[in-house]
């Protein structure tokens, strides 16, 4: 079948293959003709007449006489849809070429024999009715194959057996062409011998017996794969009016989320150009910019994680970790927010507990730190309680780790219960504008639960709180310490250790050794040289990806060779990626760490397989440049004393 997009000014947004070869244009050219062009009937008027009343129904059938390229004029019919995209209007049109049917039809009314010839080898499904007896007088082999019945079956059927849900529409149809006289179109539905239902395209015109009693030849075409193919055209057309939505509905979110902590970064940092601020005030301008800019930076990392899980390309690892120390590292980063609002925050270990389980220690620990840190944030009174505990499964199945996160906050009902696991929604519309967050933390964690073996579920009304329950894989817990009466404790000093753990990363690192940073930004090159000389280190700055090569090999040649490369991975002149593989090529061994702000799922792995030590995504905090910095330092001196 031959299809055509059509403007509401006659003109063509999109014909198929089958429709050039019919019409014998190119696509070209049929693309710059209009609708009255291959029409023999249509004129512009009648056109913008007919756009009229199909706009206003949504949908029209009727027949027609088109016209090829060489001048050849056939019958048509014509199935037009209305479809709205990107806020315009088309008509999706199915032109079928009609030319056989009206052969055949012309070709029954001329002889007998010549009536046989084709009932007998047409490809459609021809079926002869008794009107007055609502039984099938004959079939072709068409009709045998497309119901599924035999011949000798079918002859002296009733119709209902065929269309045993549409009797009234048939009964509809008939009365049609009974009255009209001439030929008539249906979509209808038949019933095959095997229960399979067929959606047919029947056209009937009426004939009559020797005996004077009325006939009915239909004409019966399967239409199964038409109306698929409209169907998922329908589909397409939904899917695409919601991608457009979301699209749109994502940059306003985004829009709002990344110029709401700029406008705050932006005013603060003209505001510390003001000579009559006191230190204090410059103080709290330099807080408000920082902690502007880490929710800024959590914002992003937000959009990238909700990409690598939807992009199937989220990595989680599966490694011992004690669940009380994550529980620990979490409420120790959530008390002073709690103890702010004047909130009571604890947990509690329901023994028996393991000691270890086996999943991603990151993962869990982001996801605890979205479902404490959601349940201070909304709760005004009262307090947080975390509950970790022990869920035991079946027989065949391991046991499983629930943590409840159990709060005195407003509760939800059940529409904001819906509401809150989509992207960029929260509890109600204020919820936004009170709080703050774009709204994509429960949909992570709901993905990221999945992806460790569990869920989340929540229980909540209004005005009696909510509790949230995180349900995790333990992985094997043969050979694993169980906490009993201890496990408090051992609750109280890994809360211990992870505060230690904290203050030592808090600490100053000292550097000694070079540093080459290839650094094509200004404000880079003189931030990350500030932090890294202060530590002790002696930096060299190259601006490009050529000078970096240039300087790395120059020092191993002179025998003082940088103790780490810094590379920035997109860069003028030579890129990271070429870089580092030139330096790799020429011999250089020193460890070289990707410092970019490629932070898409697959680009550590780009990275380390251009010949990358490690990777960190920018921006990096102060310890962690140190740190890192530090260790592949290190790590380069023991080598040249070993060698």
């Amino acid at each position: 079948d031959a299809v055509f997009w059509c403007r509401p000014d006659g003109s063509f947004a999109y014909v198929n293959e089958a429709a050039c070869r019919r019409y014998g244009y190119s696509r070209e050219e049929l693309l710059s003709l209009r609708v009255w062009d291959v029409s023999e009937t249509m004129t512009r008027e009648r056109y913008a007449n007919w756009w009229k009343t199909f706009a206003s129904r949504g949908e029209d059938r009727l027949s027609a006489e088109h016209r090829t390229k060489d001048g050849l004029v056939f019958p048509v019919e014509v199935s037009a849809n209305l479809v709205r995209f990107d806020n315009e209007e088309y008509s999706a049109t199915i032109v079928r070429d009609m030319t056989a049917h009206r052969q055949a039809l012309e070709a029954l009314k001329q002889s007998e024999q010549r009536f046989r010839r084709i009932f007998e080898s047409s490809h459609d499904a021809i079926v002869m009715l008794d009107v007055e007896a609502s039984t099938i007088v004959d079939v072709n082999p068409a009709a045998v194959a497309l119901l599924g019945y035999s011949e000798e079956e079918l002859r002296g059927m009733p119709v209902s057996r065929i269309h045993p849900d549409e009797m009234a529409e048939v009964e509809r149809f008939v009365q049609d062409v009974l009255r009209e006289g001439k030929a008539q179109t249906s979509e209808l539905s038949c019933l095959r011998k095997d229960g399979k239902r067929v959606f047919a395209d029947v056209s009937g015109s009426l004939l009559h017996s020797e005996e004077g009693s009325p006939l009915l030849l239909a004409i019966v075409r399967d239409a199964t794969e038409a109306r698929q193919a409209m169907a998922a055209l329908r589909k397409a057309k939904q899917q695409a009016e919601a991608a457009s939505r979301s699209k749109s509905e994502f940059l306003a979110n985004m829009s709002h989320e990344i110029r709401t902590p700029l406008t705050a970064i932006m005013g603060y940092a003209d505001l510390l150009n003001e000579p009559s601020l006191d230190h204090a005030e410059r103080d709290a301008h330099i807080k408000t910019i920082k902690r502007n800019g880490q929710h800024l930076l959590s914002v992003i990392n937000d959009i990238l994680d909700l990409s690598r899980i939807e992009s199937g390309r989220m990595s989680i690892e599966r490694i011992r970790c004690s669940p009380a120390q994550i529980v620990a590292e979490v409420m120790s980063l959530l008390q002073v927010r709690a103890v702010e609002k004047g909130l009571a925050l604890c947990a509690e270990m329901q023994p028996p507990l393991p000691e270890t389980i086996e999943t991603d220690p990151t993962r869990l620990r982001q996801i605890l730190l979205n479902l404490v840190g959601n349940a201070v944030k909304f709760t005004e009174e009262g307090g947080v309680r975390v509950v970790a505990r022990l869920v035991e499964g079946d027989a065949s199945a391991e046991p499983a780790l629930a943590f409840d996160v159990i709060d005195t906050g407003p509760g939800m009902d059940k529409a904001m219960l819906e509401r809150i696991w989509k992207p960029f929604e929260q509890g109600d519309s204020t919820t936004t504008r009170k709080h703050g967050g774009t709204g994509l933390g429960l949909a992570i964690s709901r993905r990221l639960a999945e992806a460790l073996g569990g869920s989340i579920a929540v229980q909540s009304a209004p005005g009696e709180g909510s509790v949230f329950t995180l349900t995790i894989a333990t992985g094997p817990l043969r050979g694993v310490r169980m906490l009993y009466e201890d496990a408090f404790t051992t609750f109280a000093e890994s809360r211990s250790a992870a505060r230690e753990q904290a203050a030592n990363a808090l600490r100053s690192v000292a550097l000694q050794g070079r540093i080459l940073l290839a650094e094509d930004s200004p404000d880079n090159q003189r931030l990350i040289s500030f932090l890294l000389r202060q530590a002790g280190a002696e930096v060299d700055i190259a601006c490009n990806g050529r000078e970096a090569v240039e300087m790395a090999l120059r020092s191993q040649e002179e025998d003082r060779p940088y103790g780490v490369v810094l590379m920035d991975m997109q860069m003028p002149e030579l890129d990271g990626y070429a870089a580092v593989a030139q330096l790799r090529s020429k011999g250089w061994r020193g460890p070289v760490v990707a410092l970019t702000a490629h932070a898409m799922a697959g680009d550590r792995e780009r990275c380390l397989a251009a010949g990358c030590d490690d990777y960190a995504a920018k921006p990096i905090a102060k310890h962690e440049l140190l740190e890192l910095c530090a260790r592949h330092l290190d790590a380069q001196a023991e080598s040249s004393k070993a060698a």
